[in-house]
């Protein structure tokens, strides 16, 4: 019974601390072999180099001045939509191209967002050499301005030309048909090419109103359309950021916490077993 309460009053807990304090040795070399092991990887890693462009959705005007407080909005919106284009394999593609390369590599990484509240777009672009971080960036916002203009252009009164011209063509066929008919009927004067003269007329007539109309649509939508938005580089990457510093500074300070956490148990441990010697003599 003796013997008993000897030993459980010799293996009462100890306090990390006092554990800490009586092995400081035994707790400080794992910090130290930890921490020397994230220098060593983030030193040996290979850097990401990120270059960064600002564009500026602009040339939006109105004839109307009272206009002037929605295109402003208008421009905001517009800088959401198009920041989002840069993700398309077609800007990707296009990107490509404007460096000499018939595809991205797998490492490099593009992206766009909005700079809140305004009409600008932070462009950046992740590479993995300073050079071509810099040269990807400017390229990129090359082919998303480019990008950008030539989905604008089919606006409401490109549409109506496109069929006004269709229209125009029809109706120029239309009356060589007619002066066909006529031909026909000073050889013939039946009665059968007098009826297809009346019916070439009516659809003559048919022809030319659709082709007028369609005229008509189209100065309308020219005059009251405003001009096509269209993405201007507002300032071109010069440089790059490297991630080693920062990704460095992340790297030791887990080996920190991991080579605390391995002294504070190697410590407890050792504690207790010179707890459990002690408890049996």
């Amino acid at each position: 019974m003796v013997a008993e309460k000897q030993r459980s009053a010799g293996t009462a807990p100890v306090g990390v601390l006092v554990a800490v304090r009586r092995n400081w040795i035994v707790a400080l070399l794992p910090v130290i072999l930890f921490v020397g092991i994230a220098v060593w990887l983030g030193r040996e890693r290979a850097p990401r180099y990120t270059a960064t462009t600002h564009l500026t959705v602009s040339r939006i005007y109105v004839d109307n001045p009272a206009g002037v407080a929605g295109v402003i909005e208008a421009t905001r919106s517009l800088a959401s939509i198009y920041s989002r284009a840069v993700f398309s394999s077609r800007v990707r593609d296009d990107t490509a191209r404007r460096v000499g390369e018939d595809a991205l590599r797998g490492s490099d990484q593009l992206s766009a967002t909005q700079i809140p509240e305004s009409p600008l777009i932070r462009l950046s672009v992740e590479s993995s050499s300073e050079g071509r971080a810099v040269a990807l960036a400017n390229a990129a916002s090359a082919a998303l301005g480019a990008y950008v203009k030539r989905h604008e252009r089919s606006d409401e009164a490109d549409v109506i030309l496109a069929r006004y011209r269709r229209a125009e063509r029809d109706y120029r066929k239309q009356t060589e048909f007619n002066r066909r008919l006529a031909r026909r009927y000073d050889r013939d004067p039946s009665s059968k090419n007098e009826a297809a003269i009346d019916r070439a007329a009516v659809d003559s007539s048919s022809a030319r109103l659709r082709r007028n109309a369609l005229r008509q649509s189209y100065e309308a939508a020219v005059q009251g359309r405003t001009s096509p938005p269209s993405i201007e580089v507002f300032s071109r990457a010069t440089s790059a950021t490297s991630d080693r510093v920062e990704k460095l500074q992340v790297m030791v300070l887990l080996g920190l916490i991991a080579g605390i956490s391995a002294g504070v148990a190697l410590a407890l441990l050792r504690e207790y077993r010179k707890a459990r010697r002690r408890s049996y003599v």
